[in-house]
C-alpha cells in the first residue's frame, strides 16, 4: 500500500525508497513482484515476513528521468483505475438503495424459504471435476460430484456466517454451508438472492468461538415480498447495474496487466 500522509505503521514493514529512487516507482516496482515477497513469508500459524528478507531483493538501478517517465504513465493507470473503481461502488449503491425501496407484504423469510445444510465433503475426498464445491465464502476446489443444482444461493454457516453467494452452476455447498430451498412458487429465485444479501445476516452470529448464523435466527427475519412480476422487474434492473460491475471489474483486472506492460517496457 502506498500513503501520502503520515501514519502509525503497526504489524507491517514500511519500505522507503534511498538517493534517487523515486518512492512511487518503488511503489510500483514492488507491486510487480509480489508473488516474490509473499514467498518470502516464514512461520504457519501466522506467516510473516521479516525486513531483513525484503532488503535483499534487487531493485533496478535506473536512472531518475526513467523513474518519472514510469511514474508518469503509472499514475495515467491509476486514474483510470479509481474512475473504474467508483462506477463500481456507484453502481453497488443503486442495487443497495433499490433494494431497500422495495415494497410488499411483510413475510418471515422463513416462510418462504428453507436454509438446508450442506454435506461433509473433506478435501482428501474430493474428485477433481467441474463442480464448484462451495465453502462458507465462495469457492473452495471441484468435485466431480453436486450436491444442489444451479442457479443456487449459499449461505455461510460458519466462519464467514451470514455470507450470501449466488452460484449459476451445480454446485457441492460443504457442511459449514446452507442452501437456500424456495418453499413457494411466487418467489424469484435471484429477488431472494438479493433480499438475503441485502438483511446483514452476517451480524447474526450466534456462537462464542467459530462464527456461526443459526437460521431459525434468520427464519424470523421479516422481509418485503412483492408480486412476482415486481421481483423479476426489480431482478431485470439490479442485472443491469450488475452487468456494469463485472465490465468494470475487466477493466480493473487490466489495469494491473498494464503497468506490468510498463515496467517490461522501461526495466
Amino acid at each position: 500500500n502506498l500513503w501520502k500522509e503520515p501514519i502509525f505503521a503497526s504489524d507491517c514493514i514500511t519500505v522507503r525508497g534511498k538517493n534517487d529512487l523515486h518512492t512511487f516507482f518503488l511503489y510500483n516496482f514492488l507491486l510487480s513482484i509480489q508473488d516474490q515477497i509473499f514467498s518470502l513469508q516464514k512461520g504457519t500459524s501466522q506467516p510473516h515476513v521479516y525486513p531483513g528478507d525484503i532488503k535483499l531483493l534487487q531493485v533496478p538501478d535506473i536512472d531518475t528521468s526513467i523513474q518519472k517517465k514510469i511514474v508518469a504513465e503509472c499514475e495515467k493507470v491509476d486514474e483510470e483505475y479509481n474512475t473504474v473503481q467508483k462506477t463500481i461502488e456507484e453502481n453497488k449503491r443503486k442495487i443497495e438503495k433499490l433494494m431497500s425501496e422495495v415494497k410488499g407484504e411483510m413475510k418471515r423469510l422463513g416462510s418462504v424459504i428453507s436454509l438446508e445444510y450442506g454435506k461433509a465433503l473433506p478435501e482428501n475426498k474430493r474428485i477433481t471435476g467441474q463442480y464448484p464445491v462451495m465453502g462458507s465464502n465462495g469457492i473452495i476446489g471441484y468435485h466431480n460430484e453436486f450436491l444442489v443444482e444451479g442457479p443456487s444461493i449459499i449461505v455461510g454457516r460458519k466462519g464467514s456466517a451470514g455470507a450470501v453467494n449466488w452460484v449459476e452452476e451445480n454446485n457441492f455447498p460443504i457442511d459449514t454451508t446452507y442452501y437456500v430451498h424456495l418453499l413457494t412458487d411466487t418467489m424469484d429465485l435471484k429477488f431472494v438472492y438479493y433480499s438475503i444479501a441485502n438483511i446483514g445476516l452476517e451480524t447474526m452470529n450466534s456462537s462464542i468461538g467459530v462464527p456461526g448464523l443459526n437460521r431459525n435466527d434468520a427464519y424470523a427475519i421479516n422481509i418485503p415480498v412483492p408480486s412476482l412480476e415486481e421481483q423479476q422487474c426489480i431482478v431485470q434492473e439490479i442485472e443491469t447495474y450488475e452487468a456494469e460491475i463485472v465490465s468494470a471489474k475487466a477493466v480493473l483486472s487490466a489495469c494491473a496487466e498494464k503497468k506490468k506492460m510498463i515496467l517490461d517496457k522501461w526495466l
